[in-house]
Formats: C-alpha cells, sequence, structure tokens
C-alpha cells in the first residue's frame, strides 16, 4: 500500500516537473528546488519500501513508521492536487486574457474621449456579438481598468438580461450609487432618487445582457440619466445588434468569432500544457476538429480545452468529438453545446453540485463558504476518511470553476483564496435547462450576494 502511494507521489513530482510551467512555478520562490528534493527523497523510501513492508511484520517500529509514511504521502499528494490546479486555473486565465485584448483600447479610448456634443446626449457604447464570445470578459477589462476607474466619479454595474424590468434595473443603479438597498417601489421615486445622486458627476454605467428591442422601456431611465456629466458613458452589452440600435448607441463595437489560429492557439495553451510533443502530435488532429466545432466562440473553447486538459488517452478525446450532444436540436436554440458535452463528463457528485446552483438568479455574486456549506447540508459532497468535508467542497469548487462553470472569481487580498463568483448567462441557462423540472429560482428585489 505505501509502495502504490509513493509511486503516486513520484508521478505528481515528475509531472510538476516536466510541465514546463515555470513562470508560474516560480512564483513561489524557490519551490522548483523544493521538488527536486522531494523527489530525491522519496525516491530513496522507495528503495527500501520492499524490505519494510516485509519486516513490519515483526518489527513494530517499522509498522509505525510506514503508517506515519502514508499520513505524510496523502497530505503531500492532497498539496500537489491543489497545486496542479492552482497552476491549470492561472494558464486559462493568462490565455483568456491574451485572447480578449485586441478591441480593449478602441473601447477605453470611446470611454475616455471627452465631453459629449450637445446638451443633453449621452452617449452609449454597445459592445454586440454572439454568446459566449467574450462581451462580458471585455467590458469587465474595461471596467476595471486602472484608468477607466480614475476617470470616473462613479462606476455602476447592472445585470438587466430578459426581461427589461425597469423598476429593478433603477433600484439596482440606486443601490450602486448609495451602496444600499432602496426602499422605495414606484418607478417615478426611483428616478427621481437616481437624478439627485448623479447630478453633474461623471459616470460609468454598464448595462450587462441587454435583450428588450422596445425603445419606450429605456427612454424614461436615459432621460434621467442625462443630468450626469457630459463625460459620463454608458456600456452596453448585447448579443443583437438591433438592441444597440434600439439603445441609441453612438458606437457599436462589434466583438468578431476568433480565427481559427486564435482559437486553436488558446486551446492548444489550455489542454496540452504539460505535455510531451509526442503526445501532443496524437491529439492534434482531434483537437483541431474538436476547436472547429467551437465556432470562434472563446466560452466554447474554454470549457473544452478545460474538459480535454484531463484527458489523456486519444479515445478519451475522440468520444468529445463524436458526442451526439453537438447535433442536439435543444442545444443549438436554449443551451450552449459545449458546456453540455462538458457538464456530461463531470462525475456525478459534481453534477449535483453544479445544478444546485440553478437556485440563483442570473449575476448573483455567490459566496464561495456559504455554497460549500450549502452542498454541505444537502449532502452533496462524497466522504474521504483523509480529508474534511470543507476541503473536499473547496475541491469541488475548483474543479467546477476550472471548467469554466463558475466565473469573476474575487480573491483575498492577504492569501488570494477565493471568496465571490458568479455564472456566466450561458450556463446559467445550462444549469436551469437541466434542472427545469425540479426546481425553481426567486428574484428578489436586490440582488445581493449569497
Amino acid at each position: 500500500m505505501a509502495e502504490a502511494v509513493v509511486s503516486t507521489i513520484l508521478g505528481q513530482l515528475a509531472s510538476v516537473l516536466h510541465q514546463h510551467v515555470e513562470e508560474e512555478v516560480r512564483l513561489v520562490v524557490g519551490v522548483d528546488e523544493e521538488v527536486k528534493n522531494l523527489t530525491s527523497n522519496f525516491q530513496a523510501i522507495g528503495s527500501v519500501l520492499e524490505d519494510a513492508e516485509c519486516k513490519q511484520v515483526k518489527e513494530k517500529a517499522v509498522g509505525d513508521w510506514l503508517e506515519k509514511l502514508k499520513d505524510v504521502s496523502y497530505d503531500i499528494e492532497d498539496v500537489l492536487d491543489e497545486w496542479n490546479t492552482a497552476i491549470q486555473k492561472l494558464r486559462i486565465n493568462t490565455a483568456t486574457e491574451n485572447a480578449s485584448n485586441a478591441s480593449k483600447m478602441v473601447i477605453k479610448n470611446l470611454l475616455l474621449s471627452g465631453s459629449s456634443n450637445g446638451p443633453t446626449s449621452l452617449p452609449t457604447i454597445s459592445i454586440v456579438g454572439l454568446g459566449g464570445i467574450g462581451k462580458t470578459t471585455l467590458a469587465q477589462q474595461v471596467f476595471n481598468d486602472h484608468d477607466v476607474t480614475a476617470h470616473f466619479d462613479m462606476k455602476i454595474w447592472v445585470c438587466v438580461s430578459d426581461p427589461f424590468d425597469k423598476i429593478r434595473i433603477g433600484k439596482a443603479i440606486l443601490e450602486s450609487i448609495k451602496k444600499d438597498a432602496p426602499t422605495c417601489n414606484e418607478f417615478q421615486t426611483v428616478l427621481e432618487n437616481i437624478h439627485e445622486s448623479i447630478t453633474d458627476m461623471k459616470f460609468l454605467l454598464v448595462l450587462e445582457d441587454v435583450w428588450t428591442e422596445d425603445s419606450s422601456k429605456w427612454e424614461q431611465l436615459k432621460n434621467c440619466l442625462k443630468y450626469g456629466s457630459k463625460e459620463s458613458r454608458v456600456l452596453v452589452t448585447t448579443r443583437n445588434r438591433k438592441v444597440a440600435e434600439v439603445m441609441g448607441s453612438t458606437n457599436v463595437i462589434e466583438v468578431k468569432m476568433l480565427s481559427d489560429d486564435k482559437c486553436w492557439s488558446l486551446f492548444s495553451q489550455i489542454s496540452f500544457r504539460g505535455r510531451n510533443s509526442e503526445e501532443c502530435q496524437k491529439l492534434e488532429d482531434v483537437g483541431k476538429r474538436i476547436v472547429k466545432k467551437c465556432k470562434g466562440l472563446p466560452l466554447a473553447v474554454k470549457t473544452l480545452a478545460g474538459l480535454l486538459c484531463f484527458r489523456k488517452t486519444i479515445e478519451e478525446w475522440q468520444s468529445v468529438l463524436d458526442s451526439e450532444m453537438w447535433e442536439l436540436e435543444e442545444a443549438e436554440k436554449k443551451i450552449f453545446a459545449p458546456l453540455l458535452i462538458s457538464y456530461f463528463y463531470l462525475p456525478s457528485e459534481l453534477k449535483r453540485c453544479f445544478l444546485y446552483c440553478a437556485i440563483f438568479p442570473k449575476d448573483y455574486k455567490i459566496s464561495k463558504d456559504r455554497l460549500i456549506k450549502s452542498w454541505m447540508a444537502q449532502d452533496y459532497l462524497k466522504p474521504n476518511q483523509n480529508k474534511d468535508m470543507e476541503l473536499i467542497g473547496k475541491e469541488y469548487f475548483e474543479k467546477l470553476a476550472m471548467r469554466s462553470f463558475f466565473q469573476d472569481l474575487t480573491r483575498d487580498q492577504g492569501d488570494g483564496s477565493i471568496i465571490t463568483c458568479k455564472m456566466h448567462d450561458m450556463v446559467h441557462d445550462l444549469a436551469q435547462y437541466l434542472i427545469k423540472n425540479e426546481c425553481f429560482n426567486v428574484e428578489v428585489d436586490d440582488i445581493g450576494e449569497f
């Protein structure tokens, strides 16, 4: 038993040393040297294990040593698992940022340009593109940019979705400005409060995931917003170019599908890292055929790359390529086939944890710790004698995040641990589609944190 555990650890240590992730590993000073030392020590231990396991029957001290060795080995194995998970997440995040930086400067310049023309105009910039193409990611990069933050007196982010509920949207704007939930429920009162709060203020308002083509639903709110500074801006994300026209957009930025070369670069950065050249060559053909099915959408590429980075054989990759789910009419119309495929390959315990998240409204900020406690209360976590339940829950969360089921991760500034997350709207659609006959979500007046 001890020999098998030590052998597993040696395999993991060898993988770390040959991953070609020097830029990530060296974030921790001297860690590569420590890995070499651990490898040397465990190789020495492995050479005497066979003799020790024979002697443990007669010598109690040897038996005690083997038990301690197993306990320490399990602890090291857990640390290595967490380490590899963290490195893989960093790869995905880095690859995503590299893929989405091309339109950012154009939008940033539009936001930071001089005052608008005319006494009543409110410049509205719309980011238009297919679902999963990276509109929200792009808007977030601009929203969080240092220069943008310094330029505006206030920044407001509101998820609109469907239907366009003007009272909910108005209250969300007001809550973002005043940092507490408004008690008023009359739309006119909400507008008056917004008017009072933004007069002569330079604000950036992001309206994410707008669907309505009815201009009358937007006009009252837009007229109220015109009392802000002439340097104020509205940034809209939508899948529909007609929505951008209805919103009175002064500029429309269309996010194009990634080229085949860029899709392959993003996919291979995530799925091929850690593999030797021979493995990559064997998987390249089927990998490129999978990427073709992603149709230039970054979310599709990330999702499947995150799945396949853990699939070692060409047979496993081929099964993803040949999946009948690509052809499902329901998947094409209502849900995202790559996400459905990635969900299909999750272990049953992770499926349960993911589906639980269907109860949250779109754009809901979810506390990681509270979510894990909820999973525990539902008895969704598979027991392990060597780990406590909260640690198991953390591992489940990390695995779902690596497969792009969670995004917008906020971290503790001290230790870097994840505090909150959100779900992409298409991931949320998938969860609700899969569990539509088993639960319902609750609409709340103030979208807070679970």
